[in-house]
């Protein structure tokens, strides 16, 4: 659209032999060339030297990404008054309508900023016929060249008008590297700021990015995607029950007698808070039997025999509802006194005290008396602080003798001898949490991860992740002290101490 806006600039300032050719061969050598020499006289010295292009929108798009926009004032005072007038009136049979009424204007430029502020693109029929076919043809091949992949297959489309409308609705926007370094460390910290300005609010305190590609995956794996109303109201009728229909042929099957919903984004968030997610193989029948074999290997005996189930999800919700959770004491064994902890234990220091009042030495013997003299304190942060001012070796949660269960709750690299830490290259952040946890794993690709509270009762599991990075919710799950427990490919196991805020 800024091409076709740039296309009228250059037909008002003076192209006047190009103007008024009649349906001329926009390919054409010569019309190329003349209008590489009007842009040139115009002021666009990018194009001296450059070159060859093939046809005229190729020169418009090299001027319109290489060369600066310039200001013709060769052909009079720009702030003259009838200078202005005359722009003005030009503009509006040009079709650029939002000037009727508009006004007044001190200058040129500011005839051309409220035009490209307030105007709707026009279609620039001075060249070629917008709704010729071979003209859309030639637009959709263009623009699929130049990475718009969701034209591919897409339309008919009756005019240009048409394929852009649909481009910029439906295509996630490409990156333009040709005018610079995506990797210039300037232009990542820019695009960084602009698409937080756009709602990107993911960006907020993320990175460092080492290149463009890098900060557009982070958005597109962590922000919830944006909704574009520049092309139209958001909350027309219309729309939204087309969107609502187009969301339930894909399988978002909670929207079906749904609603009413008054805007585009009341369909979304609807969407996501109760559409279960459809992941691809969760019905192929080995997935299934894999899923039952898995979970009866870690001790939900109550799928012994149950089923038949369609799908993996299936599976997961009998186990949910019919069998009780199982205290894996796998990795490390459980003092007698700590069997019945309360739950009501929700910080490092209230597990501290509950040890020293219940426990024998052989357990609470490897507490630091300092950290026993510690004020009460509501949450762990405050704690911890008060540990690294106030206690030797503070800055250390590490015991360093071998009592296997107080390493496995506060180291983050050591477990109990029953399964060691063999799981290399994994963090998680942000540790304490408050609502969300990501977990990654630098080499290889993650398979279950499981959240297990204090006294080893499994809280959250996630089955067949398939990936080297996830990030998991925390929101349903109480403030404390969790041990996350993450399997790779290979079986292989990291454990880390995670505090929920």
């Amino acid at each position: 659209m800024l091409k076709k806006l740039l296309f009228l600039f250059v037909l008002l300032s003076g192209l006047t032999p190009f103007r008024a050719m009649a349906q001329p061969d926009p390919c054409d050598p010569p019309i190329v060339n003349q209008l590489v020499n009007d842009l040139i006289a115009e002021g666009f010295d990018c194009l001296n030297g450059a070159g060859p292009f093939d046809c005229v929108d190729d020169v418009l798009n090299y001027a319109f990404e290489n060369c600066p926009p310039v200001i013709d004032t060769t052909w009079g005072n720009p702030c003259d008054p009838a200078v202005v007038a005359q722009l003005t009136l030009d503009l509006i049979d040009q079709g650029a309508d939002c000037l009727i009424g508009a006004g007044p204007f001190n200058c040129v430029d500011d005839v051309f900023d409220y035009v490209f502020e307030n105007c709707p693109p026009p279609i620039d029929t001075t060249a070629c016929d917008p709704c010729n076919p071979a003209v859309v043809g030639q637009l959709i091949a263009d623009l699929i060249a130049e990475g718009f992949d969701c034209l591919n297959g897409a339309g008919p489309f009756d005019c240009v008008d048409d394929v852009f409308d649909y481009a910029f609705a439906n295509c996630p926007p490409g990156i333009d590297t040709t005018w610079g370094n995506p990797c210039d460390s300037a232009l990542v910290a820019q695009l960084t700021l602009d698409l937080i300005d756009q709602g990107a609010d993911c960006l907020i305190g993320a990175g460092p990015f080492d290149c463009v590609n890098d900060v557009f995956e982070f958005v597109f794996e962590n922000c919830p995607p944006p909704i574009d109303t520049t092309w139209g109201n958001s909350c027309d009728s219309a729309l939204v029950a087309q969107l609502t229909l187009d969301l339930i042929d894909q399988g978002f099957d909670c929207l079906v007698d749904a609603g009413p919903f008054p805007c585009v984004d009341d369909v979304f968030e609807y969407a996501f808070e109760n559409c279960p997610v459809n992941n691809d193989g969760d019905c192929d029948p080995a997935a299934v039997s894999a899923a039952i074999d898995d979970l009866i290997a870690q001790g939900y005996d109550c799928l012994i025999g149950a089923g038949p189930f369609n799908c993996v999800h299936d599976v997961l919700c009998y186990a949910l509802d019919n069998c009780p959770l199982p205290m894996d004491t796998a990795w490390y064994d459980v003092p007698a006194c700590l069997l019945d902890l309360p739950a009501g234990i929700t910080t490092f220091q209230q597990f501290l005290t509950y040890l020293v009042d219940n426990c024998d030495s052989t357990v609470t013997g490897d507490i630091p008396a300092c950290w026993l003299g510690a004020p009460v304190f509501d949450n762990d942060a405050d704690f911890f602080e008060w540990i690294m001012e106030n206690c030797p070796d503070g800055d250390s949660l590490i015991f360093q003798n071998d009592n296997q269960l107080m390493r496995s709750f506060f180291a983050g690299n050591t477990t109990a001898a029953k399964n060691l830490n063999t799981l290399d290259g994994l963090t998680l952040s942000p540790n304490p949490a408050n609502t969300d946890l990501e977990i990654r794993l630098n080499s290889g690709e993650i398979n279950r991860i499981e959240l297990l509270d204090l006294t080893g009762r499994q809280v959250l599991a996630r089955q067949n992740v398939n990936q080297n990075r996830v990030r998991i919710s925390l929101t349903e799950v109480p403030s404390g002290i969790y041990m996350a427990r993450v399997f790779d490919q290979q079986n292989r196991i990291g454990i880390r101490k995670v505090v929920k805020q």
